[in-house]
């Protein structure tokens, strides 16, 4: 449970658009509704699938300035 007291919010990303936008737009309803989320098959059909190095520099960077209070 996420400090709101609500589940995570479960995305896939195996279909359509699965990379950076749907990373970050996930981030963004996190942040703003302090839910967790999880993000699977992110770019499972690009070559090489998974998160590039950009991908995680933005998450680590949203790691470091989002709230305190979100961090695990």
């Amino acid at each position: 449970m996420s400090p709101s007291g609500e589940d995570a919010i479960v995305l896939e990303g195996k279909d359509g658009d699965a990379g950076g936008k749907l990373l970050r737009e996930a981030v963004a309803v996190s942040l703003c509704t302090l839910r967790p989320f999880r993000l699977s098959a992110v770019r499972a059909d690009k070559d090489p699938a998974g998160l590039r190095p950009h991908h995680l520099a933005f998450l680590r960077a949203q790691w470091k300035t989002g709230p305190e209070r979100y961090r695990v």
